[in-house]
């Protein structure tokens, strides 16, 4: 149509016309393009903006868990301290009292009196009595609070699994 009209249409006025309407189409091709390219960048920000918000939700969440965890550890470990510290100092006392007893045994010996052997071998028995009560009372502190520790280590456990398959799926659904 434009080279017919050029050929057809001879003078300057009438080329410069033509020349108007060609070039004032393209800029409205232009125009429509550069709008179209605008809405395509605004959107692709608002899609960044929306990736960068769900990824900081997720590490806050990922801190969040591994907090959780951390101090339901923690006060399992404090639970079991005590029980710990029983069964330590009821291995102690069984030592000394045998240690007593082994030197109150050579020390009758030395002296080799019956009053001094027996002295020795009723205190002997009344350590090791002694030291078998004290384990008689920390094994059933720890009968009593073994449970308990059990079911928190047992639930800090779960939820540990449970936030390693939170944070497998949060992996899965990055790479998506």
């Amino acid at each position: 149509v434009t080279f017919v009209r050029s050929v057809i249409l001879r003078s300057s006025l009438d080329i410069v016309v033509v020349q108007k309407e060609i070039v004032t189409e393209e800029i409205g091709a232009l125009e429509a393009q550069a709008k179209e390219c605008t809405e395509q960048l605004a959107k692709r920000k608002a899609e960044i903006e929306a990736l960068e918000a769900q990824e900081s939700a997720e590490k806050k969440s990922e801190d969040e868990l591994v907090e959780l965890y951390e101090s339901q550890v923690k006060e399992g470990l404090d639970c079991a301290m005590p029980v710990v510290s029983l069964i330590a100092a009821q291995q102690k006392l069984q030592e000394q009292a045998a240690a007593a007893a082994a030197t109150l045994h050579e020390q009758a010996k030395q002296l080799d009196t019956e009053a001094w052997q027996k002295q020795a071998t009723e205190a002997g028995a009344s350590m090791q009595q002694q030291a078998n009560d004290m384990a008689a009372a920390a094994q059933k502190r720890y009968e009593e609070e073994a449970p308990a520790l059990q079911a928190h280590l047992e639930q800090a456990s779960a939820s540990a699994g449970a936030a390693v398959q939170q944070l497998q799926e949060a992996a899965v659904q990055e790479t998506k």
